[in-house]
């Protein structure tokens, strides 16, 4: 899925706070046989003017998730990943295919009840989601008090799964018929689905923002290590707030653009290692700079740090050349003609030189000219070739094909 690893779960752990819902959903009640919504869910397709009126918000159950993922993924179901069980809610832009219809499709709560609540708790929304950034696909989460007027509390815009908390105690104000709208916008786009929703009053208030962080904001020549599996990786730290309620867990977030922090994780660990990218142009990059935050995370919400910056090392780390080189191989050998790359982005192969038993080449193949991981030699003469394989690292591997 995901250019980063790690579970993006946040973790929602009970604390002797008072707690009342008034609004919880598993859709377990819906027909995922034929997409029906539990009683008292609505869904409609806002874009009356070019929009298509039969792309709505279904139940759906099943462990995958849809494109762009392959078959067999198990994604929806990955405690690690969104988390969810049995039946949920989703809209699949690319499901409704190339169309030219514009979506704005509305997935709509039935009235909760927020005239008790008690004075002093908050209004938080919980729910599990997922959504994977595309460019022109976002999600509103809207409040209304009365179901005819709406506010926007939050946008969601960047690839996010797992758990999810907002505090929306002054969208609701004391409504005895507030309402939830979650709002898909985009146009054959990717999907976003949701489960476990729940809208609860919850006297416990959002933690203070994490302090501390390290790297330092600023700072330069941040080393990027490699794992003993092979993995880059970058080692983050920060401590919880000495002051107001406690964090019950924290989010990582970053990214190469402080406007568009499109990398996560839920879940994350102060002192540890953010692992992302095991090749060369894959992952955190050498002499790059990134962006990044904490969310401290309670059942009340979220409280984020301000953004910072770190600058990483010149050079991307030995180890990472030398394991790319030592992935690489050539398959099936002996071979009567197409001949398989393996265990190396095509993108690192700087050029390819097949040389006969008498010294002399009698094949090239050029980086512009790699666009397959196959490559044929057919029309070569039966007998045993050498291969000199050359990254755009500098480093080379000659491996030995014999042709039938």
């Amino acid at each position: 899925m995901a250019k980063f690893y790690t579970p993006l779960l946040a973790l929602f752990i009970c604390t002797n706070f008072y707690s009342q819902t008034v609004l919880s959903e598993d859709f377990e009640t819906g027909n995922p046989t034929n997409g029906t919504l539990p009683s008292g869910w609505t869904t409609v397709q806002e874009n009356t003017t070019t929009g298509n009126s039969s792309e709505i918000w279904i139940v759906k159950s099943g462990a995958d998730a849809p494109v762009p993922f392959a078959a067999g993924n198990g994604y929806m179901y990955d405690t690690t990943i969104a988390g969810f069980t049995g039946n949920y809610a989703i809209f699949d832009s690319d499901a409704y295919g190339d169309n030219n219809t514009p979506e704005q499709a509305a997935l709509i709560s039935p009235a909760f009840d927020c005239s008790s609540k008690p004075a002093g708790a908050n209004v938080v929304l919980n729910m599990k989601h997922f959504i994977y950034a595309l460019t022109g696909q976002s999600v509103q989460l809207q409040i209304s008090q009365d179901g005819a007027n709406y506010t926007t509390v939050a946008t969601i815009a960047n690839t996010s799964y797992g758990s999810y908390s907002l505090n929306i105690t002054d969208a609701v104000g004391s409504s005895s018929t507030a309402y939830l709208k979650i709002l898909y916008i985009g146009n054959w786009s990717y999907f976003y689905a949701v489960d476990d929703i729940s809208i609860s009053f919850i006297t416990q208030n959002v933690p203070n923002a994490a302090e501390n962080l390290n790297p330092v904001d600023g700072a330069t020549d941040v080393p990027i290590n490699v794992s003993t599996t092979g993995a880059k990786q970058i080692l983050f730290d920060w401590q919880a707030a000495n002051t107001g309620d406690s964090a019950t867990s924290f989010n990582w977030y970053g990214g190469t653009s402080a406007d568009n922090l499109d990398l996560s994780v839920t879940g994350a660990n102060a002192g540890n290692y953010i692992n992302w990218g095991t090749t060369i142009i894959s992952g955190w990059q050498a002499n790059t700079t990134y962006y990044w935050r904490i969310g401290s995370i309670n059942s009340a919400g979220e409280t984020l740090t301000d953004i910072q910056s770190f600058t990483t090392v010149n050079n991307d780390p030995l180890s990472i050349d030398e394991l790319l080189i030592k992935n690489l191989e050539l398959y099936p050998n002996p071979t009567e003609g197409i001949i398989s790359v393996d265990g190396i982005d095509l993108n690192e192969i700087d050029e390819i030189e097949v040389i006969n038993q008498l010294g002399q080449k009698v094949k090239k193949y050029e980086s512009e000219n790699l666009t397959s991981y196959s490559l044929d030699i057919s029309e070569l003469e039966k007998g045993l070739y050498y291969f000199k394989i050359k990254t755009k690292s500098n480093l080379t591997k000659n491996l030995k094909i014999l042709k039938k």
